[in-house]
């Protein structure tokens, strides 16, 4: 839930959040043997 309205973005902080996310995901596809498609990831 958006509490603010700013017009900054912090980039660094959004792609730490990402790349948290994409890890969580390919050990997911990994867990469920999609571990080819996990590779295919960056």
């Amino acid at each position: 839930m958006i509490t603010t309205t700013t017009s900054i973005i912090d980039f660094e902080k959004a792609e730490r959040d990402f790349l948290f996310l994409l890890h969580r995901f390919q050990e997911v596809l990994c867990d469920l043997g999609e571990g080819e498609l996990a590779n295919h990831l960056p």
